[in-house]
């Protein structure tokens, strides 16, 4: 059970932001799993994941391969469940109604700390924001001038995750209605909803 960040104000518990926002108030969740045949014991865990890993997860469980024909951004939580270490990673965040566009409304973060962009394309290091994760999870306080350096490893990696996203072939990609063939996918609205074309035939007369 994943919920959705749609609940606007409520049950946010005084996180900055709301629905819309890369701040934890508007992409932090819960998110439970119950396998009661193979995890016996209930446990929190304290780790940062996101939806993207349920596909490697469930594949795990199922003793199944990763397809090796397409890149899978997410990864297995299983050693997490397990109690066993594994390597900190970062995960990228946007939201947009439009073409993403530079440090707006992005944000990349880890285990520790979270960058955040709200600002434009030529923005200074100094314009973003950088919050300790650990010590105020509700983000309150902006430690960007005394972190400097982390915030630019962070904004590294940030880059990184912009650039990919930017040479995904479904935004280089420019569909048109009448080439589009069984399977095909386009993303719309918030920049992270995918409408596929596999079963719906639009007559070009009815657009």
């Amino acid at each position: 059970f994943c919920l959705s960040r749609g609940l606007g104000d409520v049950y946010k518990r005084q996180m900055k932001g709301r629905k819309g926002t890369v701040y934890n108030g508007g992409i932090r969740v819960p998110f439970y799993i119950q396998y009661s045949e193979k995890f016996k014991e209930s446990k929190v865990i304290n780790k940062m994941s996101a939806h993207i890993d349920v596909l490697p997860t469930i594949l795990e469980l199922c003793n199944l391969n990763i397809p090796n024909d397409r890149k899978i951004d997410g990864q297995s939580l299983v050693p997490f469940i397990n109690s066993k270490s594994t390597n900190d990673r970062f995960l990228f965040s946007y939201w947009t109604r439009r073409f993403p566009e530079k440090y707006i409304n992005m944000s990349i973060q880890n285990d520790n700390y979270k960058l955040v962009g709200n600002n434009d394309f030529d923005s200074k290091i100094e314009e973003f924001e950088l919050y300790d994760l650990v010590e105020d999870p509700n983000e309150n306080n902006n430690i960007i001038s005394q972190n400097i350096e982390t915030a630019r490893s962070f904004k590294k990696e940030m880059d990184n995750s912009i650039d990919d996203l930017l040479k995904s072939k479904n935004i280089k990609k420019k569909y048109n209605i009448d080439e589009m063939v069984k399977g095909d996918v386009i993303f719309c609205a918030s920049g992270v909803t995918a409408v596929s074309y596999t079963h719906l035939t639009l007559p070009t007369s009815d657009l």
